[in-house]
């Protein structure tokens, strides 16, 4: 990649900075701006807002918006509390400010590991903050033609140098004009012809430019760079848009308060969006401690066939699929720290994780899982038949036909109500009896089988 160059000086390669940007940090100009207190959550948060992270992120960029139909997130905004929004994500934060109530929000805060979200979000802040009108919003924010970069840039500068705002916000937008601007002016705006985010449309509505430009003219949009889960640097919060954070790793909100958090389970694949939320209540630090144990135990157990990316934790999204249907304002179960979720972990836990201590223990909902019970031998099989707590798996054992060999299936037999279960299990499924058998069979153990369960009662089986 080559040099860039601009006022007649050569810069590094991309590849020599941790945002990837080509350019240096500009020094303020010489031309003293207008002198004006910070108010708002800039005042507030003034050694956090204007900290720029210099840290590697290895997570994706997504500063494209991942949801459509936003506007479905106004019956949870309704139930706003007056307080402070914060919001994970770049253009979420701007779509979740168009359905808020404005007299109750406070202000709205972005939160992201990844530092080029904060840069997208505050150079957009800024471009709100030195247009008048919606029109002239859109003349700096829209697209770049090629070679047009500098020029736009140049363009923001002169309207930035003469813009009304405290001097500590100019000279934060003036230091970092051409990195943030890299990241946001380089960002695809295809979406923003889709009528899929009509409602949230402040890039097209006057009513809702305004709405954004009175927060951002307040100082009331701040970005910060930082996880989702560390929240209690900030005070009064009410509400938490996790977006679709779930689907990649488990949420153990540490915030002050009771606020509603909202999140996205989503299939881009089919376009369904589910916009889903619940009021926080944290686990006490005993909850905590067992919740982590729970977590650590289906981790060593369970073998997973996600095809997950490197920064999804596969069994957070194991957590989004075993979810069953929920009240989509009393969602608090799923890859969540909560009594719900925790209620759901010991339930798994007794219903499907054998306990081995000696062996490790086996999640029988896994198939994978249940093939590490064919190397076990038949001592071990019938030491473990005879403990109480392997009754409760008659049922699990029975129905993993397929996974174990024969051999080993028929060794489980000796377990108490197999021949009940047995019968129940395959009186309750359309088929499997028929192959159940003929795997048996194939292994030269049917007569054994026969003898142990009896030929009439089997024939009356088959007859259901």
């Amino acid at each position: 990649m080559m040099s860039t160059q601009h006022s007649g000086t050569k810069y590094k390669t991309h590849q020599d900075h941790f945002f990837g940007f080509p350019y240096p940090a500009r020094e303020n100009p010489p031309v003293k701006p207008l002198v004006r207190k910070l108010n708002g959550l800039e005042k507030t948060y003034e050694q956090i807002c204007f900290n720029v992270s210099r840290e590697k992120c290895n997570f994706p960029d997504f500063l494209d918006p991942n949801e459509k139909r936003p506007m479905e997130m106004s019956p949870h905004c309704a139930l706003l509390e007056e307080g402070v929004a914060v919001v994970a994500g770049a253009e979420r934060l701007f779509f979740l400010l168009c359905r808020l109530d404005a007299t109750k929000c406070r202000g709205m805060v972005g939160r992201d590991i990844n530092p080029k979200v904060k840069a997208y979000i505050d150079f957009n802040v800024l471009l709100v903050r030195i247009s008048s009108k919606l029109k002239k919003y859109l003349e700096l924010a829209e697209s770049l033609q090629e070679g047009e970069f500098l020029s736009r840039i140049n363009r923001i500068a002169a309207k930035l140098k003469v813009a009304r705002m405290p001097d500590k916000v100019k000279s934060y937008y003036q230091m970092h004009l051409e990195e943030f601007g890299d990241v946001y002016l380089h960002a695809s705006k295809k979406w923003r012809n889709e009528d899929s985010f009509a409602g949230c449309d402040y890039y097209k509505c006057d009513f809702l430019f305004k709405k954004v430009k009175a927060f951002a003219d307040a100082g009331n949009i701040i970005s910060t760079t930082g996880p989702i889960n560390d929240l209690l640097f900030l005070r009064d919060v009410s509400f938490v848009d996790t977006s679709n954070i779930l689907q990649y790793s488990f949420l153990h909100l540490k915030v002050a308060g009771h606020p509603r958090v909202i999140w996205t389970l989503f299939k881009e694949t089919i376009d369904n969006y589910q916009y889903r939320s619940y009021s926080h209540f944290p686990l006490s630090d005993v909850q905590t401690i067992e919740f982590n144990e729970l977590i650590g135990l289906i981790r060593n157990c369970v073998r997973l066939n996600y095809r997950a990316k490197s920064h999804v934790d596969e069994y957070a999204l194991w957590m989004c699929s075993v979810l069953g249907e929920l009240d989509c304002f009393k969602s608090d179960l799923g890859p969540i720290y909560s009594e719900s979720t925790l209620n759901f972990l010991r339930q798994f836990k007794a219903d499907n994780i054998l306990v081995l201590p000696e062996f490790g223990n086996v999640d029988l909902t896994s198939s994978e899982d249940i093939k590490r019970l064919n190397a076990l031998d038949p001592l071990q099989i019938g030491k473990l038949c005879k403990e109480r707590r392997t009754e409760g798996f008659v049922r699990n054992l029975i129905g993993a036909w397929e996974e174990l060999d024969p051999a080993i299936y028929l060794e489980f037999s000796c377990l108490k109500g197999w021949k009940e279960s047995f019968e129940i299990y395959f009186s309750s499924i359309d088929d499997g009896l028929e192959e159940c058998l003929r795997r048996i069979d194939n292994a030269g153990l049917y007569e054994n089988f026969l003898q142990f369960f009896g030929e009439d009662r089997l024939q009356l089986l088959c007859e259901t």
